[in-house]
């Protein structure tokens, strides 16, 4: 059986990326189809056509996705990740990238529409398939659909880029315990999280 063929989903708590370590089979249930976004995927020796569903673990009915590309899943058991194991022969980048996309994919910020779970989906297994595969959206009756979803796989790609970046703060600030220091940014902050502090419109608010 080859390293693709083992079934397993990765677990991505989409509120807090890192909470638990869990190898143990667990149990999953599939939720509704995402409308109207399906896949036709080529696997040299299987094709794949499928329609997007959402995937769910049963007992915290938290949303994962799966890391085996193309697979047909049913509700039952499966081996679940949150944290880097060498069973499927990813390299450890290559799965943090995996985890970064989950992040900033579906229920990231503005990322509220259902597609945005097809698309994260989609990007991991693009991330993922061997490079003899072909994965590309399609239409109810199969017909490609080139470009479909561009520029919003472009915007996840590009907050993954970009998730290591700082800001450059260009004077030193004095604090008073007291209160609050507002800093504004020549940057674009919107994607930026502070940890002692907030963002209103282009300042930093530093509590």
């Amino acid at each position: 059986m080859s390293n693709f063929m083992k079934k397993a989903i990765l677990i991505i708590i989409l509120f807090f990326c890192f909470i638990f370590k869990t190898y143990a089979s667990e149990t999953f249930y599939l939720g509704d189809h995402v409308p109207n976004i399906y896949i036709y995927m080529d696997r040299v020796n299987k094709k794949v056509y499928r329609q997007f569903r959402m995937i769910y673990k049963s007992n915290t009915n938290e949303l994962v996705y799966c890391i085996e590309p193309g697979a047909t899943l049913s509700n039952g058991n499966y081996e679940s990740y949150d944290e880097y194991n060498d069973v499927f022969n990813i390299p450890v980048d290559k799965f943090n990238k995996i985890k970064l996309i989950a992040y900033y994919g579906y229920n990231y910020k503005n990322h509220t529409d259902i597609k945005w779970y097809a698309i994260t989906q989609y990007i991991i297994w693009r991330e993922i398939m061997p490079s003899n595969w072909d994965m590309y959206f399609v239409d109810q009756n199969h017909n490609r659909l080139d470009n479909l979803f561009n520029e919003e796989i472009n915007e996840i790609y590009s907050l993954v880029s970009n998730h290591d970046d700082s800001l450059n703060i260009s004077r030193e600030y004095i604090l008073n315990a007291k209160k609050n220091i507002m800093i504004n940014s020549t940057e674009e902050i919107n994607n930026y999280n502070i940890n002692k502090g907030y963002i209103n419109s282009n300042n930093i608010v530093i509590n």
